[in-house]
């Protein structure tokens, strides 16, 4: 849960202190996305209850292998919310992310997802695996934030994503409860840089050293808040 702190300063920050980059300035900060791996993924769920959505913007999340916590509950989870696990996962269960899921009342969430590939060990989503859940991840952001590609997580069947796992995958489990399609969010309009972006240098370096801490299982050291926030 501690890990929920850096998601939450992640977005005070960047929304308080546009200047930090220069893709900020068209940050919509009334739709806010996170997502986290591991004991990192319990941060996803904490900071999808109440008041934490009010307060931040928050609009949707995705708990990745998120591990049990006794501590922890999923009840009040109150915003559109994925779970993704793998069947292989020896350090933190997929039935830690079933629980999770059917603990969440789509009444409160208005959707929520389990996505549990098939053979998928807990470094799936990391360099160390192949990735298969990303593209599934990122539409579901995309849909919940955007109002885009929802007929590719929901569709004619309600499920479509489940269909949303690369060639050669299977998934052992995928299920979809609720709905709730979100509207289209109106374009942003791309704002010039101010004095502050033009003069400050992108320190590309940054991205690389944020994903060495994902693939190890969480986000660490200064990095941490670069790996806590995804924002579409």
């Amino acid at each position: 849960a501690f890990h929920s702190v850096d998601q939450l300063a992640t977005i005070k920050a960047c929304k308080e202190n546009p200047d930090l980059h220069p893709a900020l300035a068209n940050a919509d900060f009334d739709r806010v996305g996170v997502y986290c791996h591991s004991m990192c993924g319990m941060a996803s769920l904490r900071s999808a209850q109440s008041p934490n959505p009010e307060d931040f913007g928050i609009s949707a999340a995705v708990a990745v292998h998120a591990c049990r916590d006794s501590c922890e509950t999923s009840a009040a989870v109150h915003i559109p919310i994925m779970f993704t696990a793998g069947t292989a996962d020896t350090i933190c269960g997929d039935g830690a992310s079933k629980s999770f899921c059917e603990t969440v009342s789509t009444a409160k969430a208005g959707t929520k997802i389990l996505f549990d590939v098939k053979g998928a060990s807990h470094f799936e989503p990391t360099a160390a695996g192949s990735n298969s859940e990303v593209p599934a991840i990122a539409l579901f952001l995309s849909c919940r934030l955007r109002g885009e590609h929802c007929d590719k997580v929901y569709g004619a069947s309600g499920k479509e994503i489940c269909n949303q796992i690369a060639a050669g995958e299977k998934l052992g489990d995928c299920r979809v409860d609720g709905s709730d399609t979100p509207t289209p969010s109106p374009s942003a309009v791309p704002s010039p840089p101010t004095a502050l972006q033009m003069r400050k240098p992108i320190q590309r370096h940054r991205a690389p050293t944020a994903q060495a801490h994902l693939t190890r299982g969480g986000c660490a050291g200064e990095e941490r808040h670069t790996c806590n926030l995804l924002r579409f």
